[in-house]
């Protein structure tokens, strides 16, 4: 039996019950359940997950503060999603980023939702310089067309 810290690349670790990770998906499928949870936001979206009352009081963010993890303040919301305001400009997004690079996130302003997984876990705190090239990229490619319009 393997002891932590586990291989998150080895067979064994992604078949075993762990319901606190090894949440094993594809960037699509979090893309679209991120994005129903984004068209909440939405008084008048019909696909919308759930209500806009609801969407207001759960994504409340908290105050920022020091992970020890991480190394550096992270803010969250109520329901414990990440509230990322830095590192893309005046963009905040909403999200999650799990420790092997992994990470789905939307932004409320630019109404975009954007998702990453990766096919080989590097265990890390936050995301990677992977994806922060793919985010930027989306940012100036909406950006791009929006001025076309």
């Amino acid at each position: 039996e393997k002891e932590f810290p586990w291989n998150y690349n080895d067979p064994t670790c992604r078949r075993s019950q762990s319901p606190s990770f090894n949440g094993l998906t594809n960037a699509r499928s979090l893309a679209r359940l991120a994005e129903l949870v984004r068209r909440s936001h939405s008084e008048t979206d019909p696909i919308a997950l759930v209500s806009k009352e609801t969407f207001d009081v759960c994504f409340t963010p908290r105050a920022a503060e020091y992970d020890a993890a991480v190394g550096f303040e992270l803010s969250f919301t109520k329901i414990g999603t990440g509230y990322f305001v830095r590192g893309f400009g005046d963009e905040e997004f909403y999200g999650w980023a799990g420790a092997g690079g992994s990470l789905v996130i939307f932004s409320l302003r630019r109404q975009i939702t954007f998702s990453f997984a990766m096919n080989f876990a590097y265990l890390q705190p936050l995301g990677d310089v992977r994806t922060s090239r793919l985010i930027r990229e989306v940012l100036r490619i909406v950006d791009e067309r929006k001025k076309k319009l």
